[in-house]
């Protein structure tokens, strides 16, 4: 019996002693714990802090070095204003150096030119209103010497049937047409001025007299103009085939046809002929006749005036009279259009 309570002390004694370690156990663990969890919060609240001050310092260190730009950019642009400053001010002062330097040269030079009229006045013994009067005679003499230079030519190169003012004004039309430097007459501009004048009588007598020399310069300037219209009709990514196809393609036709169309435009509708032929005015007065044969009637067509209008869709000639109908079937270039009895007909 004392055995079994030995043992069963002993027993109780060796659990009490296990409850006391493993209470020690715990205890040790959770001490160890909290002292983890602690030395984590110092070491979070450390870095913390060092992250806060880095943070404030680079804050301070960007701010600093934004102020130091700003104040140097500040001192660049105040030199810079100022340098321009001295600049504009040394190149306003060399202006107005130059400006009064000019001015003055300039003052001292017309001085000097009055005076020596004053002087060239003083020694021929003659006033400003003589001068006058003087030179005004002068450019009455040359205006006479013109005309009776007219005159002359008229008389040495008369027509015939021309009345002496026509003729006076045919050829003062090619005195006012002499270029200065050459000495030649430009007959297109001579020819241009007459029918500009309504003067379409003498252009057509200028035509008839010069030997080709109008129909020449009529036609060399028609050729330029085919030759640009050709130029703009050209395209860079086509061919001759498509872009000159109502002349079968050919740069050529089209450019001889356009200059055959433009000297009819130039000389009133139809005076061109082939071999540069031209009705005299004995031949266009006798057309004029209901009698005459049918080529002088022909001929009469052609110098008839074309009617109002330019023969173009926008604008195309208006028939009041069967002159123009017949005008237009003679003499109106291809494609041009006409009004008759308000309907358009293209030929």
């Amino acid at each position: 019996m004392v055995g079994l309570l030995s043992a069963i002390g002993g027993a109780v004694a060796g659990i009490g002693q296990g409850l006391t370690a493993q209470a020690e156990e715990d205890g040790k663990a959770k001490r160890e714990a909290r002292l983890m969890e602690l030395q984590h919060g110092y070491r979070m609240q450390e870095q913390g802090a060092q992250n806060d001050f880095t943070m404030r310092r680079d804050a301070t260190q960007n701010q600093y070095q934004t102020d130091r730009d700003a104040r140097q950019n500040d001192f660049q642009t105040q030199r810079d204003e100022r340098q321009h400053g001295y600049r504009i001010g040394e190149i306003g002062a060399q202006g107005a150096s130059t400006q009064a330097n000019t001015r003055l040269s300039n003052d001292l030079q017309s001085r000097r030119e009055e005076q020596s009229r004053a002087w060239d006045r003083e020694r021929l013994g003659i006033t400003g209103d003589q001068q006058s009067q003087r030179d005004e005679r002068q450019h009455g003499y040359k205006l006479e010497e013109i005309e009776k230079t007219a005159d002359a030519k008229a008389r040495g190169k008369d027509d015939g049937d021309l009345t002496p003012a026509d003729q006076r004004e045919l050829n003062l039309a090619r005195q006012s047409n002499i270029n200065p430097i050459t000495k030649q007459v430009d007959w297109l501009a001579t020819y241009r001025q007459l029918k500009g004048a309504g003067r379409d009588d003498l252009a057509q007598r200028l035509v008839a007299g010069e030997g080709g020399a109008v129909t020449d310069a009529i036609r060399k300037e028609a050729q330029k103009r085919a030759e640009a219209e050709a130029d703009g009709r050209a395209g860079w990514f086509s061919t001759d085939s498509s872009d000159f196809k109502d002349d079968g393609g050919d740069r050529s036709a089209f450019i001889k046809r356009r200059t055959s169309e433009l000297v009819q435009q130039e000389m009133g509708g139809g005076t061109e002929r082939v071999g540069g032929a031209r009705p005299t005015p004995s031949a266009a007065s006798a057309s004029s006749s209901s009698a005459a044969p049918p080529a002088a009637q022909g001929e009469a067509s052609s110098l008839a005036k074309p009617p109002a209008g330019k023969g173009t869709q926008a604008e195309p000639f208006t028939a009041s009279s069967q002159a123009d109908i017949e005008w237009f079937k003679t003499s109106a270039p291809k494609g041009a259009v006409i009004i008759v009895n308000g309907k358009p007909f293209t030929k």
